[in-house]
């Protein structure tokens, strides 16, 4: 690919016999690895994609650009487990991909631009709404390549866009928080009745999950506990999102949960510093990163890469926008690794209401307006 910018490479490809193996070894201790500039390894990285460009059924190799959300690799949640979901369909599938650690929007548009202007891809991931402007302007310049969107929406017809039921897992997490917080089972934050909500940018899936939360803990609780919420203002600044962390306990806060990508870090810096916060890990199981993690709520991002290039290998691709949920294995509650003791009776109650939100028998509210006429009822 051409481009002035920093290009993340990777090819695999399966090998059949001991010949092939032999001469794959020769070929990359002839190249070596690419994590350089383009424009410096360019010649490398088509001389690679040449000799993988067929299967070892004789079939094309297909091809995948990913472009990641501008939190970048090492956010221990979402692009991390992404790009797990990319390297096992490049194992398990047989396929090529390039990937981009965008750190600006607009470096976003750059590299979905130039992959589509290069005609190498088959396939192109753009991950959340980071993407959505570069995949929406890429798709109209070219109608003919197709294209995925994750964790946003955009209306064309070469464009697949998956989202997560948010608003499901927002409320399961405040139905949690509720029955902890209401029942005073958390040492340390006995009586405290408020939590904070802390977001990385400003965006449309944020405030579905914030909406659902607080109809959650509203559900349990009613007007005895409140939500603060508040932004970082970026995806990858954990330093702002620390001194955020560490402002909602000032104003008496007990648990923070964050929706921040690496911003979202810096929340288990803070309940390193402080007695008294708990927190809530975000888009991985983040459990293992303070004692005081009461849970992570999960985006499968890794199913979710990997089924769609599945599909697409399978010639199955829809324009519009799919909704997944808790019965797709998209999102779930993580306790796994977590130091605090989830009671046998919540763990139920969470199973039961998993299982209604699963059925339609509970849809919780996505917006303000929704909240508000929600807890009017």
């Amino acid at each position: 690919m051409k481009g002035d910018y920093t290009m993340k490479k990777k090819t695999m490809t399966k090998i059949v016999s001991l010949l092939i193996a032999a001469v794959m070894v020769f070929a990359l201790f002839g190249c070596g690895s690419s994590s350089s500039s383009t424009s410096s390894t360019s010649s490398t990285s088509s001389s690679t994609a040449s000799s993988a460009s067929t299967s070892s059924s004789g079939t094309k190799q297909l091809n995948v650009f990913l472009d990641l959300s501008c939190g970048g690799l090492g956010d221990k949640g979402f692009n991390d487990l992404t790009f797990e979901g990319l390297k096992k369909a490049g194992t398990d599938l047989n396929i090529k991909y390039d990937y981009a650690e965008p750190k600006s929007y607009s470096e976003c548009e750059a590299y979905v631009m130039d992959a589509a202007s290069s005609k190498e891809y088959d396939l192109i991931i753009g991950i959340g709404y980071d993407n959505y402007s570069a995949v929406d302007a890429a798709s109209q310049a070219y109608p003919d390549q197709k294209f995925v969107l994750l964790q946003s929406a955009l209306d064309r017809a070469n464009v697949s866009c998956i989202k997560e039921s948010l608003d499901q897992m927002g409320y399961l997490t405040g139905i949690y928080v509720g029955e902890m917080m209401s029942k005073d089972l958390l040492p340390g934050i006995e009586g405290n009745r408020s939590v904070g909500f802390i977001i990385g940018v400003d965006t449309d899936e944020g405030r579905t999950e914030l909406y659902g939360f607080k109809a959650g803990i509203y559900d349990v609780c009613k007007d005895q506990v409140s939500v603060q919420y508040t932004e970082v203002g970026a995806w990858n600044d954990s330093a702002t999102g620390k001194e955020l962390a560490l402002s909602l306990h000032e104003k008496g806060c007990g648990i923070v949960w964050h929706y921040a990508g690496t911003s979202g870090l810096g929340i288990f810096e803070a309940a390193n510093e402080v007695d008294g916060l708990y927190v809530i890990g975000s888009s991985g199981n983040q459990n293992s990163l303070n004692s005081k993690v009461l849970c992570s709520t999960m985006d499968c991002m890794d199913n979710q890469v990997f089924n769609c290039i599945k599909d697409f290998q399978a010639g199955k691709f829809e324009a519009g926008t799919k909704y997944l949920g808790f019965s797709d294995d998209a999102i779930r509650l993580e306790f796994d690794g977590s130091s605090v003791t989830l009671p046998a009776d919540i763990k139920t109650e969470l199973a039961s209401v998993q299982k209604k939100l699963s059925a339609g028998e509970i849809v919780p509210p996505d917006t303000e307006d929704e909240y508000n006429k929600y807890i009017a009822k």
